[in-house]
């Protein structure tokens, strides 16, 4: 305990007499994502959240993965910050105080057409409709995670968005 589909199903596939795979398809899985997190450990994140659980919680994971965490209040602060710091990546919820998640986007690419250098940015939402992340993505966010977001959904955009 605890079981989960792939350790059960094995369990099954031996109880019928067929053989596992030397490795389980947990710990394969396990490995590729070991190795996916070597390429983006040590990456400078903006977190942009209000809330401080959120925050918290976004944190605790991206740490966890070795990488660096700041962490903004509100949009405006964000944008003071990317024009004062060197970051890899903003995750920024869409609904904030004083500079919501879109406005803060276009400052920011605005910024980016004087200085040509492109930030990845990706939007944390809880709106989750359907056509909501291709709306984000429309809009010029290069990733889209609704909250509640899982852990290894977190750690995937990441890779998959900016291998450092």
């Amino acid at each position: 305990k605890p079981v989960n589909p792939s350790m059960l199903f094995d369990a099954i596939m031996q109880a019928f007499g067929e053989t596992a795979p030397a490795t389980s398809r947990v710990a394969q899985r396990q490995e590729q994502e070991a190795e996916a997190l070597k390429n983006i450990q040590g990456a400078r994140l903006l977190v942009v959240e209000d809330n401080e659980i959120n925050q918290q919680v976004a944190k605790e994971i991206l740490e966890g993965a070795d990488l660096i965490v700041t962490l903004a209040d509100n949009g405006q602060e964000a944008v003071d910050m990317v024009r004062e710091n060197q970051y890899d990546a903003v995750l920024m919820d869409i609904q904030m105080p004083v500079m919501n998640g879109t406005d803060m986007l276009s400052v920011i690419r605005e910024q980016e057409k004087m200085n040509g250098k492109h930030l990845t940015m990706i939007a944390l939402t809880a709106n989750a409709l359907v056509g909501d992340k291709e709306k984000y993505l429309k809009m010029g966010f290069d990733g889209y995670l609704s909250k509640p977001f899982r852990t290894n959904e977190l750690i995937g955009e990441m890779v998959r968005l900016f291998p450092i």
